[in-house]
């Protein structure tokens, strides 16, 4: 597949729209990492697909990509399998849910299996071609699943209305707020590079010890209105969390805030990640933020400091 910077439009949710230029820039990035730490000008394209191209629906919430290529994108009407040409609908001998259902997350396990949550219906895991369904009978807190994580020892961890949930060798552990959750919605689940895990939470960023002992930090937030989307470290340490009122940046212990006055341009923050020059991209609500050596870039999408595009 040489053409993997893809958009979908019109958006449903801005939110969605945010993810998949998140995930066109990442690519880009990964790919182009020599031009970005010399400075050189970034020339790309966007290829927009919508439903008439063969997307279930034009709202993507979800993307990953298998070991054999195949890019999974999960919708608010089921998920398809994409080749770099066209959009693979799963088969009738699917579970519905799948097939029409609101995919939130999916994750490509490093075993070549994929975990894909749809929401209000369970956690599927595919597994050469055949399907198994998590739910809360089998031990899952809540059918409202919001993110999916796999960490270095191979266990999935997922993020729900209801707490946090582990799924190792089969056996699935719960985690909420009686545990020392900072609240039992998950929006986003990383692991640092000492191996502690973190799930960001609509009241804090609360982590996990090697005893499995829980702490929390809520950025003196403390109310839903302020609830945390995702987190991330950087290469040097720093953790960037995500929120309805900015982003925060964690070094040594010490929170420096970004909101809308240090050139945010909208305080809704939904993601982020640290491309291979170190800069800190963020996703928005009102469009996509670098921070470049503590500096807030943002800019149009279509400008040429952030490279040409066209549809």
């Amino acid at each position: 597949m040489n053409h993997l910077v893809k958009i979908t439009k019109p958006f449903l949710k801005r939110f969605a729209r945010i993810g998949l230029l998140l995930f066109a820039f990442g690519i880009f990035l990964a790919r182009n990492g020599s031009a970005s730490e010399t400075n050189e000008a970034v020339h790309y394209s966007v290829r927009i697909w919508q439903a008439d191209d063969g997307l279930p629906q034009n709202s993507v919430f979800s993307i990953a990509q298998t070991k054999d290529g195949y890019l999974w994108v999960g919708t608010q009407q089921g998920v398809v399998r994409f080749d770099g040409l066209r959009f693979m609908p799963l088969g009738e001998s699917a579970p519905a849910g799948l097939r029409r259902g609101w995919i939130t997350a999916i994750c490509a396990a490093a075993d070549g299996s994929l975990w894909l949550a749809c929401d209000g219906v369970g956690l599927f895991h595919e597994r050469e071609g055949k399907f198994e369904l998590l739910t809360e009978a089998d031990g899952l807190p809540s059918a409202q699943l919001r993110c999916l994580f796999e960490d270095r020892d191979h266990s999935i961890w997922v993020g729900t209305e209801g707490g946090l949930a582990r799924i190792k060798q089969g056996k699935i552990t719960c985690f909420t707020e009686r545990n020392g959750l900072g609240d039992n919605s998950v929006r986003g689940v990383f692991q640092d590079h000492r191996g502690v895990i973190m799930a960001a939470t609509k009241r804090g960023l609360s982590s996990f010890n090697e005893a499995g002992v829980i702490s929390s930090m809520n950025f003196g937030i403390g109310s839903i209105g302020n609830a945390l989307k995702a987190v991330c470290e950087d290469r040097a340490g720093n953790l960037w969390v995500t929120s309805n009122d900015g982003v925060n940046r964690v070094a040594d212990g010490k929170v420096v805030s970004y909101g809308v006055a240090e050139g945010l341009p909208d305080k809704i923050t939904t993601a982020v990640m640290e491309d291979q020059a170190r800069r800190v991209w963020i996703g928005t609500y009102s469009g996509l933020v670098c921070v470049d050596n503590g500096r807030v870039v943002a800019r149009p999408l279509g400008d040429a400091a952030f490279g040409e595009f066209d549809s």
